[in-house]
């Protein structure tokens, strides 16, 4: 079962109105006017666009909030096909792009690497491979 973006805000709500246990640093939820490195030694700064390469699937999108486990990304993609990566990383031009409607928890176990996003992140479907003859 999933959940709905309508859940997803709420648990981010939650999550973000309780206190930490001692020791541990506060969850960052909203993002600030300039983005802002998070308690704990973070190299994620919330607010700030990045291309994520986790085990099995890439993301796309701006980082929303980080807590000790999960990043949540809004304005979200799934990228099904880069291309030629250093083509995407160097241009921004991705094969094959589908957008979440609605935020995206990542687990921080799962990420295999990510780079900071200097392009537009994709808002909606786009598909940008040859049209086939």
């Amino acid at each position: 079962m999933a959940l709905t973006p309508e859940q997803i805000a709420e648990i981010v709500r939650m999550v973000s109105a309780l206190e930490p246990l001692p020791g541990q640093p506060k969850v960052a939820v909203e993002p600030e006017s300039e983005p802002q490195p998070v308690a704990g030694g973070s190299v994620f700064l919330v607010g700030e666009k990045y291309f994520i390469r986790c085990v099995t699937h890439y993301q796309l999108g701006r980082l929303k909030a980080i807590t000790d486990n999960e990043l949540v990304l809004e304005e979200a993609s799934w990228i099904g096909d880069t291309g030629r990566f250093n083509e995407m990383l160097n241009t921004g031009k991705i094969s094959e792009n589908e957008p979440f409607y609605g935020d995206v928890i990542i687990n921080r176990g799962a990420i295999v690497d990510a780079v900071l996003w200097d392009h537009d992140l994709m808002g909606a479907e786009k598909d940008i491979r040859p049209e086939e003859k």
